[in-house]
């Protein structure tokens, strides 16, 4: 491979980063918003005011910071992208509250 002004020489560690356009049109979110139900992925999207639904998701990849949905949500909706844990939690009491 030709080298630009002898960077890098031969030996020498790099680190590359890599990105190639795709046929699909996922959509990428922060990894952290992904919960699981069972082996399910799935996202709260935010539907009113102070009001969350958990959606279930097709996730393309995943890399450290995002993750790549194919199908379940639409550019324009709003997830959760922290206290997650407390929106499961929340619907988990919902579900096992008494009336």
């Amino acid at each position: 491979v030709d080298t630009e002004d002898g960077f890098p020489i031969p030996g020498q560690t790099v680190r590359v980063l890599v990105a190639v356009p795709t046929s699909s049109s996922a959509l990428a979110v922060p990894s952290d918003c992904l919960v699981f139900e069972g082996d399910q992925p799935s996202v709260f999207v935010q539907r009113g005011a102070g009001r969350f639904e958990l959606v279930p998701v097709v996730v393309e990849g995943v890399t450290d910071s995002e993750a790549f949905i194919s199908s379940g949500i639409l550019e324009g909706d709003e997830v959760a992208i922290s206290e997650v844990f407390s929106l499961k939690a929340l619907l988990r009491y919902g579900e096992y509250a008494e009336d």
